[in-house]
């Protein structure tokens, strides 16, 4: 366990008999280490990661991957080296049972060609790291990777080719955007519109259009909703693991079976590039390319 608080590091090393380490590259030791998990404040993403990389250690990543688009570029270079280890995104809700079970009906061609997604998400707005420039592009656009990363691995997309996107800073602790409201255009048509801010329901869809019919995603279900036809409520059943748990299973596999994972640093990184000209300080509103 490395953190930049060596207290909270050996506290959470005695509760799950794991060792400390006191820097990135201690960690990063494949003599210490065979996996590494990086789950610190958004400006430490990139240097773990790299750290743990250039050791040739397989990496789950904790959304977004970083705080600067130069460390964006970084990661990139890795994701572009052939052999690299395998890097999971943690966009765990893309396991969840609703999610799973949008992918089948997705498969199955219910649905027909996706052309249009919607979905908002609540932003937790205040102080802290998130709130600075220098540490994070903000708690909106934390919301905003953490709605798009899954649909762009749900639908095999990458970057948009245009970001139209308004947002502003409500809460006078925040030097970043915590709302934002933005329209992501992707080659082929597809549309994924997104909102996040501090007064979005918790408890907010995702809705999917087709030129078949509409699904909408909740954590357990789905609803089916056809052009022709009744609409029709699909449960899903019950997951023995939580999707952070199925998540990380998922990669520890992919690592030792040499495939990709099922939310690889390359939709990461197109889901951060978005996220990033989304929240551009230089751009608070408006189109841009």
């Amino acid at each position: 366990v490395c953190d930049a608080d060596p207290a909270r590091a050996r506290d959470a090393a005695r509760r799950h008999g794991a060792r400390t380490a006191s820097s990135w590259g201690e960690m990063a030791d494949p003599a210490r280490a065979d996996a590494v998990v990086v789950a610190l404040p958004d400006a430490a993403h990139a240097p773990a990661a790299l750290a743990a990389l250039a050791a040739g250690l397989p990496v789950y990543l904790e959304p977004p991957l970083c705080a600067a688009p130069e460390d964006t570029e970084r990661l990139a270079a890795w994701a572009a080296r052939p052999g690299a280890p395998a890097v999971q995104v943690g966009a765990a809700a893309l396991l969840s049972p609703g999610w799973r079970l949008a992918a089948e009906v997705i498969a199955s061609g219910r649905l027909g060609r996706v052309a249009w997604c919607q979905s908002a998400a609540r932003s937790v707005s205040g102080g802290g790291w998130r709130a600075r420039r220098a540490g994070s592009l903000g708690p909106a656009a934390q919301a905003h990777f953490g709605q798009l990363c899954p649909l762009l691995a749900l639908l095999g997309l990458g970057a948009p080719a245009r970001v139209c996107s308004a947002g502003g800073v409500w809460h006078p602790a925040c030097e970043t955007p915590d709302a934002l409201m933005t329209a992501f255009h992707f080659p082929g048509g597809v549309e994924i519109h997104l909102a996040s801010g501090p007064s979005v329901s918790q408890n907010r869809s995702v809705m999917l259009r087709g030129d078949r019919a509409a699904l909408e995603v909740f954590p357990d279900r789905v609803r089916l909703l056809p052009e022709t036809g009744a609409e029709e409520t699909l449960s899903a059943p019950p997951a023995a693991l939580s999707p952070e748990a199925l998540l990380l299973a998922d990669w520890l596999t992919a690592a030792v079976a040499g495939r990709a994972p099922r939310c690889p640093l390359s939709t990461g990184l197109a889901a951060q590039r978005a996220v990033e000209a989304a929240a551009a300080p230089a751009a608070p509103s408006g189109c841009v390319a």
